[in-house]
């Protein structure tokens, strides 16, 4: 919870801090559950913390992908054992957050400190997005490197969507 409301707090202008709640894990939920400052709307967060591991793992599957413009496939079955990011992805494809729907749910990935340089990183995540992530998904994926770096743009948070690909937010 410390880490949405620190990402919130500096990126999310439209959640009400006040309303954030842990979700219940017996229940199913995200990790985060919060509400929209211009409507009740719910929002529903997951949270992954890309470790080394996690990063290595996107960078040697993203130059064996097809290109960029090959139809999404389903995540490959051993991802899932693999890496923490590609897990939530397995989570979301098979319907565990309950009650959420797939349009209502983001993915917060988040990082204190990787050895791989974080562009790196991102460009292994957009084409392991372009290339996995649909609609049972998430609507959108967020990829935070903290701390902030301000002076360098790729050193900040970034946002994904099918619709929009990998952008920096901000």
């Amino acid at each position: 919870r410390a880490i949405f409301l620190e990402f919130a707090q500096r990126w999310r202008a439209d959640i009400d801090l006040a309303s954030v709640t842990n979700g219940n894990p017996n229940a199913r939920e995200p990790d985060i559950l919060a509400k929209s400052v211009e409507s009740d709307h719910l929002l529903a967060v997951e949270l992954v913390r890309l470790t080394e591991q996690d990063s290595q793992m996107l960078a040697r599957q993203a130059p064996r992908l097809p290109p960029v413009d090959a139809p999404p496939a389903r995540l490959p079955p051993i991802a899932s054992a693999v890496d923490a990011f590609s897990r939530k992805f397995k989570k979301a494809e098979a319907g565990l957050y309950n009650g959420v729907r797939a349009s209502d749910l983001e993915l917060l990935a988040w990082s204190d400190h990787l050895a791989t340089p974080w562009p790196q990183v991102l460009a292994s995540a957009e084409v392991w997005l372009t290339h996995f992530a649909s609609a049972e998904h998430f609507a959108a994926v967020w990829l935070w490197r903290r701390p902030d770096f301000p002076g360098d743009a790729a050193q900040s948070a970034w946002v994904w969507s099918r619709a929009k690909g990998l952008r920096r937010f901000g």
